[in-house]
């Protein structure tokens, strides 16, 4: 006796069964979107610190070669950048080129090549690529100019000579900020008048753009904030970053801190100046 062949019937998805697996898996890549862009952010900050801490190395063996740390620059009066032909007037970002392996740019006699040749460590990855902005070198890091317009408090002073050393720091190296992130435009790469010009010659001019500080308004000392986005292009004193919750900073005796946006105002102001004689916890940053 013969039996009919049998047939296995193909089961197939109904469309409330498809639209359920498409939300499952749109809910998954909402959880893990989130997950990878903090991981992403906290390498980006970590290389960042990196940064920072060359940085601060280079300023520490500058102080070994010269006895004290690169000066701030210099702009002659009625000049808006530093004299071409005077480097004692170029920013500290250049005079500590030989201390993190760009020798050859510090030594570079042409002047068009060293305005447009970029230091891959003076990038945070958090903001931007290496590379030129507006055709030109820019940084986004700053030295610390305490809270005086030509830096006489701080680590980094406005002149064409070094002139501050260990010695200058009399509120101790471990509680002096040194160097630390700039805020930014984020809509004016390379056209803000803080971020217009090579840092390397921009001299010491008012446009801030190699140097921070922290200075009072309406009697209340300002603290590092993010970047923004803003379609003025009007010079920016404040320390900042494109990170969510601080800026990275490296200290006087080369150790590298994360500072919290909602810093204390009086805490920050006595991290940046470097002989106000006040007492720092670090932890309070």
């Amino acid at each position: 006796m013969t039996h009919p062949p049998s047939y296995r019937t193909r089961s197939a998805f109904t469309l409330i069964e498809l639209l359920v697996v498409i939300a499952i898996i749109t809910v998954l890549i909402g959880l893990l979107v989130p997950a990878v862009q903090k991981v992403r952010e906290a390498a980006a900050r970590m290389k960042c610190a990196n940064h920072l801490k060359q940085i601060g190395l280079a300023f520490h063996n500058h102080h070994n070669s010269f006895g004290l740390f690169p000066q701030g620059g210099w702009n002659p009066p009625g000049s808006t950048t530093a004299n071409t032909t005077d480097r004692t007037q170029w920013s500290w970002c250049f005079q500590i080129l030989p201390y993190i392996e760009e020798d050859n740019l510090f030594r570079n006699t042409n002047l068009t090549t060293i305005r447009k040749s970029p230091v891959k460590i003076y990038f945070c990855p958090s903001r931007r690529a290496p590379g030129l902005y507006n055709n030109h070198s820019v940084i986004d890091y700053a030295g610390c100019a305490g809270s005086k317009t030509d830096g006489s408090d701080g680590v980094v002073v406005r002149g064409f000579a070094p002139v501050i050393g260990m010695k200058d720091i009399t509120d101790g190296t471990s509680n002096t900020l040194m160097a630390g992130e700039k805020q930014l435009n984020l809509d004016a790469f390379g056209t803000a008048i803080d971020d217009n010009e090579c840092p390397f010659i921009s001299g010491w001019n008012g446009d801030y753009d190699h140097y921070r500080r922290t200075w009072k308004i309406n009697g209340v000392w300002q603290t590092p904030a993010r970047d923004f986005h803003s379609a003025s292009t009007n010079a920016n004193e404040r320390f900042g970053s494109s990170h969510p919750a601080g800026i990275n900073a490296v200290f006087a005796d080369g150790s590298v801190h994360h500072i919290r946006y909602g810093v204390d105002r009086v805490t920050f102001m006595r991290a940046c100046v470097r002989n106000d004689g006040q007492v720092l916890n670090i932890g309070d940053l």
